[in-house]
């Protein structure tokens, strides 16, 4: 009898091959949304970083003149093109837009490129200045805007705490805020 099956053979057999395909399909399914939040959080941190330098060189102004600057034409240490757009150095593509909100006392950012941002257009981080109103001062919020719920799930995460009743005066209406432990 012809034997069938050549024991001198290497190689994989199609199952084996269905199999690891498989195995990295699951693996690919269950890792990309867990990096995607990552790569959110650390754009989000970087928001934090850029709210923060605003804010300490608006102190510096207010120190130096007596009164919060009406714009950012005094920032030195970030890439602010006209208006007030945070712009990356490289290509000059906006990233943020930074918003002075002079009531009540709050700088804060608002994240805009999906390039740098992927499903992040609607997240922002605020900042209250030290002379803002005694119920801001101090204080830092996440700020999800919309129904979005991957970004209200991530301003959960980040923030530790759940939605205020209402949106800080200053900042714009549409966004939910979550303050910052």
């Amino acid at each position: 009898m012809k034997k069938i099956y050549n024991s001198n053979h290497k190689g994989f057999t199609l199952i084996e091959l269905l199999v690891v395909v498989l195995i990295i399909g699951i693996l690919s399914a269950v890792a990309l949304p867990q990096y995607k939040r990552a790569v959110i959080k650390s754009r989000f941190t970087q928001a934090i970083v850029w709210g923060d330098a605003l804010k300490k060189e608006a102190e510096i102004y207010y120190m130096a003149n007596g009164e919060y600057p009406t714009n950012f034409e005094f920032v030195t240490s970030l890439p602010i093109g006209s208006g007030l757009y945070i712009k990356d150095p490289k290509n000059g593509l906006t990233i943020a837009h930074a918003y002075m909100a002079e009531e009540s006392g709050f700088i804060w950012i608002s994240l805009k490129s999906s390039r740098y941002f992927p499903g992040m257009t609607s997240i922002g981080y605020a900042t209250a200045l030290n002379h803002a109103s005694q119920q801001y001062r101090g204080k830092s919020y996440c700020l999800a805007n919309g129904q979005a719920t991957s970004i209200n799930d991530l301003c959960k995460g980040i923030s530790g705490s759940k939605v205020l009743s209402s949106t800080p005066k200053g900042i714009n209406s549409q966004y939910r805020a979550y303050e910052m432990k």
